[in-house]
């Protein structure tokens, strides 16, 4: 008897499944052919590309080969940049994200405790570090002048192959998020590396539209100033820059930000030969930002400029193993704040709670071994009394308890309360991101 013929229904094929590493030579044929803003825009609609983010780090985004530039041992600089809490920003950063040819200098930023560990390597790599001025031109501003947060700038140089590389390496007072965020010339400029992975904050104006916004007040352009010089190397990359959108912020720039949500192209690096970093992901991807529009009404005529801000703020105590950076309230030209309120009150209850931990564990101690502390207001949350052990050389007791896992949910819920409060949403694709990052 004839069995009866039954058509078999051809397997759908979608585009998650072309660009997985199943279909290796179409993945890479495809990825090829990406744009970095199109690459972006995968990367932050769904977590189910992440098979994409491997290839990428091996391929096209080889971060290996292009320290190659700069250092014989590349892994071994990402291992110290691990270890010593650095971030590679400016231009180099953009051009990697964006694929576009290298710039013959590299920026680091590293907190003054691990520069001279940087140092050191840089010297071990065959760099000599520049008399002041020395390579720089004549009207060059230092990237810290009036830069309370930061030392003068080293920069180191080598000669490779006829060609002068320099390593500027800027020696900070504060984490190195918070140097970024508080004095980035435009959004466009917001982009960084870690030591296993890159990231740009605002990628859909950067590599999409290609726009720009000015996140400080213009300086005086002729005199071959930082911000200048920055605006002009975004034109060189065909990305225009305004001071403000006059069509509307979109989401990206309106909300109340954290550093990997939806809207942070977040790019894993490959970390095979990598010491892995002691600092928990979390230490970095608890920052919170919010863009604030600065209203010029009641500034003097020979400064009426339009501009964004972002003003953050760092969280620290002898109770935390790790710094955390915090989005702050701003003051508007006509002395008001603007900021999300809430949020500060939550931050403030923890600065509270964080100086009661250190006077517990002070506590703990025989008085006769206690060492000298004092209250000290904290100059950005309303001046909070904070409780500082003043006594450089004392040596933190076996039983002394660090309070880092607390701060993770602490700052994780805040965040999102505050965005409930707004009424957005937390995408399931965040949700995920954030799952996987904690656990």
């Amino acid at each position: 008897m004839a069995q009866p013929h039954t058509t078999q229904r051809p397997s759908s094929t979608n585009l998650v499944d072309l660009l997985s590493s199943y279909n290796s030579p179409v993945q890479k044929s495809l990825l090829a052919c990406l744009q970095p803003g199109e690459v972006a825009t995968l990367n932050m609609t769904s977590t189910k590309f992440f098979d994409m983010d491997r290839t990428l780090a091996t391929s096209l985004y080889n971060i290996n080969l292009k320290l190659k530039k700069f250092f014989d041992n590349p892994q071994g600089f990402r291992s110290l940049q691990g270890e010593c809490n650095a971030i590679v920003v400016s231009d180099f950063a953009l051009k990697f994200l964006s694929r576009d040819t290298l710039p013959d200098g590299l920026v680091i930023y590293a907190p003054q405790a691990n520069a001279p560990k940087l140092k050191h390597w840089l010297e071990d790599q065959g760099y000599t570090m520049a008399k002041p001025n020395e390579g720089n031109d004549e009207d060059e501003d230092n990237d810290n002048d009036d830069d309370e947060d930061a030392e003068p700038g080293d920069l180191w140089w080598k000669n490779v192959a006829g060609k002068k590389l320099t390593v500027s390496l800027d020696v900070l007072t504060v984490p190195p998020i918070q140097k970024l965020l508080n004095h980035a010339s435009t959004t466009a400029n917001l982009n960084f590396i870690t030591w296993n992975a890159a990231y740009s904050l605002f990628p859909s104006s950067t590599f999409i539209t290609k726009d720009a916004y000015m996140l400080n007040a213009m300086e005086d352009t002729t005199r071959g100033n930082r911000v200048a010089q920055e605006v002009a190397l975004l034109a060189a990359c065909g990305i225009k820059t305004s001071s403000s959108r006059h069509q509307g912020l979109t989401s990206a720039m309106s909300a109340f930000r954290r550093i990997g949500d939806k809207y942070t192209w977040k790019l894993p690096l490959c970390t095979k030969d990598i010491s892995l970093s002691s600092i928990p992901v979390q230490v970095l991807e608890s920052t919170t930002f919010k863009l604030h529009h600065m209203e010029v009404g009641y500034l003097p005529v020979s400064a009426l400029q339009q501009h964004y801000k972002i003003s953050a703020s760092c969280i620290s105590s002898q109770v935390l193993e790790y710094d955390y950076v915090v989005s702050k309230e701003v003051e508007e030209n006509n002395g008001l704040l603007q900021g999300y309120s809430n949020y500060m009150c939550k931050i403030q209850r923890l600065q509270r709670h964080l100086s009661d931990a250190v006077h517990i564990e002070l506590m703990k101690i025989p008085r006769k071994d206690r060492p000298r502390s004092s209250r000290f207001p904290h100059p950005d949350f309303g001046g909070i009394q904070m409780v500082v052990v003043e006594d450089a050389d004392f040596v933190l007791p076996s039983t002394w308890i660090y309070r880092d896992d607390e701060m993770f949910p602490y700052l994780k819920d805040a965040w999102e309360a505050e965005l409930d409060e707004k009424g957005v949403v937390v995408s399931e694709s965040e949700a995920e991101v954030i799952y996987a990052h904690e656990n």
